[in-house]
Parts: C-alpha cells; structure tokens; sequence
C-alpha cells in the first residue's frame, strides 16, 4: 500500500502594518484652511508624503508604516505649524 497525501489549501492571513493619519486644519477662530500643504515625516526613518488639505480643510494619508511622526501644515498667509511625536501603529488611524 502507498501513503495517500491529503493536501488541504492553507489559509494565510496578510499581516498589515500601514495605518493612517488623517485630521482639518482650521485657524484660531476655527475656520477651515483649505489648500495647506501636509507634510508627513517619519520621525525614525526621514521618509516624507506631502499632499493638500481638501476644499474643507480636510486631509488623509493612508498607508503609513506604523511608527512615529512629524505633521507639518503651511498655508500661504498662515504660519507653519508642527505636531511631533505621534504615534502610529499599524491598522490604526490617527487624527491630528
């Protein structure tokens, strides 16, 4: 007799480790700022992602490496402005 080998299919689960930041940038008096320009930076390894906020103010940046980050946001007439040290783990989102 022969051994009989049954091959059943294995499942595999993706492990993620992207998260997202995502926040409105408003000014004092709690306006929006549409058009600011984001900037992502990975406080461990320097990568950065820019984009601009939406018509609302409104931004999302998904797919980051879990990590901690620097977000700048510069609008034209406004000064810079910074959050460091924020703490992104992977399949979480972060609003700033």
């Amino acid at each position: 007799l022969f051994p009989t080998l049954f091959l059943l299919p294995i499942l595999t689960y993706a492990q993620a480790t992207f998260g997202t930041i995502t926040g409105t940038v408003t000014d004092s008096t709690g306006a929006v700022v549409p058009n600011t320009d984001i900037t992502v930076i990975n406080e461990g390894t320097n990568l950065t992602r820019t984009i601009k906020t939406s018509d609302d103010g409104n931004f999302s940046i998904p797919n980051l490496n879990a990590g901690t980050y620097r977000v700048q946001a510069k609008a034209a007439g406004f000064k810079s402005y910074a959050v460091t040290g924020i703490a992104l783990e992977a399949l979480r989102t972060v609003r700033v």
